[in-house]
């Protein structure tokens, strides 16, 4: 069929704003690479229904690293500071056609990255991409993400992002597309 409805509720009551992010995002995501589905609540020919079962996104985690740090002719060691950005988000779906579970998983998507205190900057983000980056992005030249951390509601958005993406892959044909940056 070409009719489905997404059904998406909160587990937990502080669930609700991931719940309502996915179930505003998912129809798009289900639609934008077949332009014959279409959204029917009264009668649809599939039957998308989620569940959170899990949403966190704990406080940073602060750490320190040695590094060799070069100055004049030493290479001594130095604490660096960094602090890791974690979530998680859980979320049970099933796929039913008349009365009958055609699909049905727990997807995950989980997120950890770890990021200099001083900078904000990815902490496994290269040394020239760091110089060369800035002066691409003042030249109006594209370039690959800048690497800084996520805000809360940035975070929200990834997870739900990519629970979403993994979910309209087992219901319908999705394309990717293979993103590099252009020098």
């Amino acid at each position: 069929g070409t009719s489905f409805n997404v059904t998406v509720t909160p587990h937990q009551q502080s669930y609700t704003e991931v719940a309502q992010t996915l179930g505003d995002l998912l129809p798009t995501e289900l639609q934008k690479d077949d332009t014959n589905l279409h959204e029917d609540s009264k009668s649809p020919d599939l039957a998308v229904t989620c569940t959170v079962t899990s949403f966190e996104t704990p406080p940073h985690q602060k750490f320190q690293r040695n590094e060799v740090a070069l100055e004049k002719g030493k290479s001594p060691e130095k604490a660096k500071d960094y602090y890791k950005v974690t979530g998680n988000l859980t979320v049970s779906y099933q796929a039913k056609s008349k009365g009958r579970v055609l699909d049905s998983d727990n997807v995950e998507s989980k997120y950890s990255e770890d990021f200099e205190s001083d900078t904000n900057a990815q902490a496994n983000e290269s040394v020239g991409a760091k110089v060369v980056d800035p002066f691409k992005r003042l030249a109006g030249k594209k370039t690959e993400d800048t690497g800084t951390a996520p805000t809360p509601l940035e975070l929200r958005n990834i997870l739900v992002s990519r629970v979403i993406k993994q979910i309209a892959a087992r219901l319908v044909n999705t394309e990717e597309t293979d993103r590099k940056s252009v020098v």
